[in-house]
């Protein structure tokens, strides 16, 4: 599995930035710090990868980071 496919992405199936530092604080992937909007929610967020960012938003929201090979493993043992 290459780094690119543990990425994390938005909702809408961009890729998230690897690191981005926004308002002089730096982040790994998603946060739930305040969004560059300062918006603060329970949600997280992140910078979307440059060659996926377009004119609309250069950040989103996460897509979930429910891991279902360990609820096929998990299923399997039952």
């Amino acid at each position: 599995m290459t780094a690119e496919t543990k990425r994390r992405k938005t909702k809408d199936g961009r890729t998230c930035a690897e690191t981005t530092t926004w308002d002089g604080v730096s982040y790994i992937g998603c946060t739930k710090a305040p969004t560059p909007d300062g918006e603060q929610k329970e949600e997280e967020w992140c910078m979307i990868d440059g060659k996926d960012q377009d004119m609309s938003r250069f950040w989103d929201y996460c897509d979930s980071t429910f891991n279902f090979d360990l609820l096929r493993t998990k299923v399997f043992e039952l």
